[in-house]
């Protein structure tokens, strides 16, 4: 499962990113991000997502000492993040303690439907998102006094690609880091059912699955 789920994520990154690469006339406001998107490094980003999920792993997620109730067996492991345009992106982690309905294995995104979280397992240090500031140029407020005031870009050709670009090298690049600490056997301390879930979701939409780990 968890190849396809490498193998599709990366698929997304490099269709979306080859989209809007090779699209023709964009708006100046838009063309600029072509040399951003070249530049992204996939990588670099695990290998910084790695190092991340590891130190919070054991200072956050598994630390007896913080306010978290950890005696509660989770179902999933949800990575969500807000609005990339913001100032500091980050992906901040809730721990699933109780589901509706039991937890799909597939590639596609789906809809988590009714859950909660573990007391205390609520927007806890995931990943930083700080090669995504450059979409800060986009923001309203950076917009103003320049020629692109008053733009409304959310219409122009490109936007899709452009932002479905970022979504999955983030997606890829944590499965790929997530991946690689599951061979390291990190997830064991982790009070979880016999399989849990990692997922990753950007605010009020579905969530992508990450990788799905089996504890022994």
């Amino acid at each position: 499962m968890n190849n396809e789920i490498g193998k599709n994520l990366l698929y997304q990154f490099e269709t979306t990113r080859a989209l809007f690469l090779n699209k023709k006339d964009l708006h100046p406001l838009f063309e600029q991000f072509k040399s951003f998107i070249s530049e992204i490094n996939i990588e670099k980003l695990t290998v910084q997502f790695e190092s991340e999920v590891e130190f919070n792993i054991s200072e956050w997620w598994t630390n007896k000492e913080k306010n978290i109730d950890l005696d509660s067996k989770l179902f999933a492991i949800l990575f969500t993040y807000g609005d990339l345009k913001e100032k500091s992106p980050q992906a901040l982690v809730y721990g699933i303690n109780q589901i509706g309905a039991p937890l799909k294995k597939q590639v596609e995104t789906y809809d988590l439907g009714w859950h909660e979280y573990a007391e205390g397992y609520y927007a806890l240090p995931g990943v930083n998102l700080n090669f995504c500031e450059v979409l800060q140029k986009l923001n309203y407020r950076n917009l103003e006094e320049t020629p692109y005031e008053g733009i409304d870009w959310y219409e122009l050709d490109g936007r899709l690609e452009l932002f479905s670009t970022y979504k999955f090298a983030i997606a890829y690049a944590l499965h790929e880091s997530l991946n690689r600490l599951l061979q390291r056997k990190k997830f064991t301390g982790i009070n979880s059912i016999m399989s849990f879930h990692i997922l990753i979701q950007q605010y009020d939409e579905d969530v992508t699955p990450l990788l799905l780990v089996e504890q022994n």
